[in-house]
């Protein structure tokens, strides 16, 4: 583990590593990763920028007419992160065209399995660039994004004894012993666990039928319409229920942590999966306790817990 990075971003940073370059980073090998290793240069690279990333867009943008030292920072680990995922993509197209002429040359199908980085190559035909685009933003924005929707989610079940026992009654029926594996159709089956899943994300949206200037930056905030009590009843209350019921009432962009449109986050199926994994095994062999003041959300790009997170994880019996 790498200092600067929280638990929870360290695991979401090991997961992502591993669908989109197909590697196990070793973050999590309680060892430690070696001092010269590829993975902790990649795994610093990210901490250093995403903080560096935080700063430079909060408050008054300095970065836009001068180089500030939070700017340099940024481009000096983003250049890192280019060149060590640059390489895996560089990997992936050799890869990729090997195998591609083996199996026309054998009339064969193709048989092993892809990580995004090829599937982004071989089926959506994206140009290297792009490639490195996207999975830059699921390292930088993503991981961090999903490390702190799974902390407040982790909060309000604990604050919230009654949806806590709720999802573990659904979460045990699935699971019915700690050892047990999680299957894709018995996580899709868990809706109240989907209804649990309140991501509290900042996002970048476009907008129609509005005139911005050049070089308009437009930031919008799911988090700050779901708490706003002409969309929602009871909106500051933690309630997965009322994701459980049709409700027509409910404007449909009222809460879109994910975006909408050609511009919603292609990371969100990655996201989500991660999510509902870690909650799920959490809650089945734990029960969750917080008893120090409320945690708030404060914005920095994405929004994150105001305070260090206390929980204490009790074992359950079976």
């Amino acid at each position: 583990m790498t200092s600067g990075m929280s638990g929870s971003s360290i695991e979401m940073l090991a997961g992502v590593g591993l669908v989109t370059l197909d590697k196990h980073l070793g973050c999590l090998d309680p060892v430690g990763l070696k001092a010269t290793s590829e993975s902790l240069q990649l795994v610093e690279a990210i901490t250093y920028a995403s903080e560096a990333l935080r700063r430079c867009e909060a408050g008054f943008q300095m970065w836009r007419f001068f180089k500030t030292k939070d700017w340099q920072r940024l481009v000096t680990n983003c250049d890192v992160i280019d060149r060590i995922v640059s390489k895996h993509i560089d990997t992936s197209q050799s890869r990729l065209k090997n195998e591609k002429q083996s199996m026309l040359e054998e009339d064969r199908r193709w048989e092993t399995e892809m990580s995004l980085i090829d599937a982004l190559l071989l089926n959506h035909h994206l140009h290297p660039e792009d490639v490195l685009t996207i999975v830059l933003d699921m390292l930088l924005i993503g991981v961090n994004a999903t490390s702190h929707a799974l902390s407040f989610l982790l909060y309000h079940l604990a604050r919230n004894p009654r949806a806590q026992k709720q999802l573990f009654k659904e979460v045990s029926a699935a699971l019915p012993s700690r050892d047990s594996s999680l299957s894709p159709d018995s996580l899709h089956k868990m809706i109240y666990l989907h209804a649990c899943n309140i991501c509290s994300v900042v996002i970048w949206q476009q907008l129609v039928n509005f005139t911005c200037g050049m070089k308009t930056c437009v930031l919008m905030t799911s988090h700050v319409t779901c708490l706003r009590e002409e969309n929602f009843e009871d909106a500051l209350k933690f309630k997965p229920e009322r994701w459980l019921v049709s409700d027509h009432d409910i404007h449909p962009f009222a809460a879109i942590p994910f975006g909408h449109g050609p511009r919603s986050c292609l990371g969100r199926g990655i996201a989500e999966l991660q999510l509902w994994m870690t909650v799920a095994k959490v809650i089945r062999n734990f029960q969750i306790e917080y008893h120090y003041s409320d945690i708030q959300a404060t914005t920095k790009l994405i929004a994150m817990p105001n305070k260090p997170l206390k929980f204490r994880f009790v074992d359950r019996v079976k």
